[in-house]
C-alpha cells in the first residue's frame, strides 16, 4: 500500500502458512499470469508492459488485502491460521512484484525486499526464477516495515523538475 507518511509501522515475525485458501491461491495464479505476461514483454523489450504486470501484482495484493480484511480477522485468535496464509500471500506476491519492478525503482525495491527479509541482488538467474512462488519462505522474519512510497497531501503543490 501506499502510505500517507503517517510514519506507522509493523514489525515482528513472518507470518506462518497453513495451507492457503481459494482466494490464496487466485491471487498467486493471478500473479503467475503476471510474471508471464512481463517475462514475454522483457524477451521483446517492451519494459512498459512488463513494469505494467509488476503494478498489476501489487494492486492485485491491495485488492486482496481490502477483500479478506486480515486485521480484522487477526482479532479471533481461532482465525490466525487464515490470517497467516493472507499475510504469506501478501508478502510472497509483493516480493515477486518487486522482482519484476526493480528495473525501475531498484532502490525502493532492494528495500521492500530487505522489509521481506530478502536480500536483493542475492541470486541471480532468469526472472522466471526470481519470480517462482515460494521462495519467501513462510515464517521468514522481516524488518519494521515503513512506508516506501508516500502518498502526496490532494493540496501539496506538484514536484518540480
Amino acid at each position: 500500500r501506499v502510505g500517507s507518511g503517517g510514519g506507522e509501522g509493523v514489525e515482528g515475525g513472518g507470518a506462518e502458512r497453513t495451507g492457503g485458501s481459494d482466494e490464496c491461491e487466485r491471487v498467486m495464479d493471478r500473479g503467475g499470469a503476471c510474471v508471464a505476461r512481463a517475462c514475454g514483454a522483457m524477451g521483446e523489450t517492451r519494459l512498459g508492459e512488463a513494469l505494467n504486470a509488476g503494478l498489476a501484482i501489487s494492486n492485485e495484493v491491495d485488492v486482496f488485502i481490502n477483500a479478506t480484511s486480515p486485521f480484522k480477522l487477526a482479532k479471533d485468535p481461532a482465525r490466525m491460521g487464515e490470517v497467516g496464509d493472507i499475510l504469506y500471500t501478501c508478502a510472497e506476491a509483493l516480493r515477486i512484484a518487486a522482482v519484476l519492478l526493480t528495473p525501475a525503482l531498484p532502490g525502493t525495491m532492494a528495500a521492500l525486499l530487505v522489509t521481506l527479509g530478502q536480500e536483493p541482488q542475492a541470486e541471480s538467474g532468469s526472472v522466471a526464477t526470481l519470480c517462482a512462488c515460494g521462495r519467501l519462505q513462510p515464517g521468514t522474519p522481516h524488518v519494521t516495515a515503513h512506508a516506501l512510497l508516500l502518498r502526496p497531501a490532494p493540496d501539496a503543490d506538484p514536484p518540480t523538475p
